[in-house]
């Protein structure tokens, strides 16, 4: 396998069958999405303010929701595709 980076960030993964996985990343830095080798987007990331992941809608369409409270371990909350 061959690891791409650009500035420091793994841009592509490149497979011993060529395929390709890539990494998409916002301004700050911040993984926005990762697209495996079929072109199926299996994870994406949105962030609050302050570079923390808040929401992560998941490929299969379940969404893991994360809360941060100040002093208090971030509470995730996961959701299935169905609401349960």
């Amino acid at each position: 396998m061959l690891y791409r980076y650009e500035s420091g960030m793994l841009t592509d993964v490149v497979h011993m069958d060529q395929g390709i996985t890539p990494y998409g990343y916002d301004r700050h830095g911040y993984l926005l999405k990762a697209t495996d080798q079929a072109g199926v987007t299996y994870l994406e990331n949105q962030y609050d303010d302050w570079g923390r992941v808040v929401l992560q809608p998941l490929f299969n369409g379940d969404t893991y929701r994360a809360e941060y409270r100040e002093g208090a371990v971030p509470d995730v909350s996961g959701r299935d595709k169905d609401g349960l």
